[in-house]
């Protein structure tokens, strides 16, 4: 179980770098910017597959109807990717279009790890529900980047982008103080202690 929620988040980190590289070139649709979308798409279809590989391998199929459903939610968004490429190679998913698939696919997968720890051990549950917050909290951060690379290669910040950036900056904090919640001290006092050297830098 902890093997299919640790590739979930490669999962999600992949998805996370498709979504960028989309955006990217949806912004700027040259031949290195469609390179670089194309080539993550084959590496994102790398990860499902070995994400599938694991489930299959895994006891899902004999726990609780909520992971089931879960595992299910999860692999519908996987299999909406396909016609979502599509959408944008024909020109029909534009930055916004592209930037709400993503984020709802990631997001469905986010949440997988944290119904897999309701059928665990107390401990398991625990590492589990930190693992899914310290991911989540990754997404949130994720997708303010995107969305102001996206701004600054389209040349302006417009009220939506700094108001959907500034939500995203809220959700990171909560994120973070769920994730206190539930690792361990000295694993909190590292990330807490690399994120203020980030907030130093520059």
């Amino acid at each position: 179980l902890t093997d299919v929620a640790i590739q979930v988040n490669r999962v999600v980190h992949s998805l996370q770098e498709e979504r960028s590289a989309t955006l990217g070139y949806l912004q700027d649709p040259s031949s290195g910017a469609k390179a670089r979308m194309k080539g993550q798409r084959q590496f994102t279809n790398q990860q499902l597959r070995t994400l599938r590989q694991l489930v299959a391998d895994s006891p899902v199929a004999q726990m609780s109807s909520a992971v089931q459903a879960a595992v299910a939610r999860s692999a519908a968004g996987h299999d909406e990717l396909a016609g979502a490429r599509k959408s944008v190679d024909a020109g029909r998913f534009f930055a916004t279009e592209t930037d709400v698939f993503y984020s709802k696919v990631i997001r469905t997968d986010l949440d997988l790890p944290g119904v897999i720890a309701s059928s665990g051990t107390s401990a398991l549950a625990q590492r589990l529900q930190a693992y899914e917050a310290v991911s989540t909290a990754i997404e949130y951060a994720s997708h303010e980047r995107d969305i102001v690379e996206t701004a600054l290669l389209r040349g302006t910040l417009t009220e939506a982008d700094f108001a959907q950036a500034a939500a995203l900056v809220s959700q990171q904090r909560a994120a973070i103080a769920d994730f206190q919640r539930n690792a361990d001290t000295a694993t909190y006092a590292h990330l807490d202690n690399a994120l203020s050297c980030a907030q130093n830098y520059e």
